[in-house]
C-alpha cells in the first residue's frame, strides 16, 4: 500500500466570537491569516500546518464541547511567547516550567471560549533537529 500523499493539516476550533478567535489568532499569536471564508478562517502556524476559527452556527460540525481540544504549539522562542502571553493578560493553567524527563519547557494557557493551547520548546538535540532543523 502506498504512502498518501498529504500534503498539510487543519485543526478546526469552533467559536461563538469568531471576531475575538481571530483577534487571538492574529495579533496576540501573530498567525498570518491565509484562507478567509468569512464564517471560517485559516491561520497559518507554519508550512503545511493550519489553524481555522470557525462561527459555532455555521461549521460543518456541531462542537458541543472546548475540553476535548488541546492545541499544542512548538516554538523556538518559549521565552519571547511567554512574555507576550504576560503582556496581554493570559492566565496560565500551568506556569512556564522545564521538565527534565522530558527536555522541554513547557507552559498551558486558556484562549478563546475556554480553549487550552499549550506552548513547547523541545531542548533535547535531537528533537531540535526533528523540529527545528538544527
Amino acid at each position: 500500500m502506498g504512502t498518501l500523499d498529504v500534503r498539510g493539516q487543519i485543526e478546526f476550533i469552533y467559536f461563538d466570537d469568531l471576531l475575538a478567535a481571530c483577534h487571538f489568532f492574529a495579533d496576540t499569536l501573530g498567525l498570518p491569516l491565509v484562507c478567509d471564508q468569512g464564517w471560517s478562517k485559516i491561520y497559518q502556524t507554519v508550512p503545511g500546518a493550519y489553524i481555522g476559527a470557525v462561527d459555532r452556527s455555521r461549521g460543518a460540525c456541531k462542537a458541543t464541547t472546548r475540553d476535548g481540544v488541546l492545541t499544542s504549539l512548538v516554538v523556538k522562542d518559549f521565552d519571547e511567547m511567554h512574555r507576550r502571553l504576560v503582556e496581554r493578560g493570559f492566565t496560565f493553567v500551568h506556569e512556564p516550567h522545564y521538565s527534565e524527563s522530558l527536555q522541554i519547557k513547557s507552559m498551558m494557557f486558556m484562549g478563546p471560549e475556554g480553549y487550552q493551547f499549550e506552548v513547547e520548546e523541545f531542548m533535547a538535540p535531537e528533537m531540535r533537529k526533528v523540529f527545528y532543523g538544527e
